[in-house]
């Protein structure tokens, strides 16, 4: 799966990576409730993984600002911060969202898979971006992994898209 030349970042829950992506692997896995979402810029070969939980720091701005990757909200301004510093451009991405799976059928108010998905897309809307590829919901968890000028979605056991 991967080369030996090759080096694997693993991106974990409230952490971002971006690297320029010819020899890395970047990859999130164990995305549950939480979204992962990858960025890559073919004009630059720069990708990025952002890993949240939680979907805003409204009524935890002390948390955010110890770690404002935690968040869909002030991590995903981060992240594309983060990106345009690298040189991307962010008309020229390619954006994947996934995870927000639920350990139950039912939508409540603290449905928090839930509320990932509505601010990942709304903030997303807000930068005039929009995802190229959204894999949510279900109960499985997934892998998100930048390899070789794609983005895979993965749910283990049960196969790989390819965007």
């Amino acid at each position: 799966m991967f080369s030996e030349e090759c080096v694997l970042i693993i991106t974990g829950p409230a952490q971002m990576h971006i690297e320029d992506t010819r020899d890395v692997v970047l990859i999130s896995t164990s995305l549950g409730a939480g979204i992962g979402l990858a960025a890559y810029d073919s004009e630059t070969n720069i990708g990025g993984i952002l890993h949240f939980l939680l979907p805003s720091s409204a009524n935890n701005k002390l948390r955010a600002k110890q770690n404002p990757l935690l968040f869909a909200d002030s991590g995903i301004q981060t992240f594309l911060e983060q990106l345009e510093q690298h040189g991307v451009k962010t008309h020229s991405l390619k954006l994947v969202a996934a995870g927000a799976s639920h350990n139950i059928n039912q939508e409540t108010p603290y449905d928090i898979a839930h509320r990932n998905c509505l601010a990942v897309k709304a903030i997303l809307a807000g930068y005039r971006l929009t995802p190229t590829h959204e894999d949510f919901g279900g109960s499985f968890y997934r892998v998100l992994r930048i390899q070789d000028s794609h983005i895979y979605v993965e749910i283990p056991g049960h196969g790989e898209k390819r965007i």
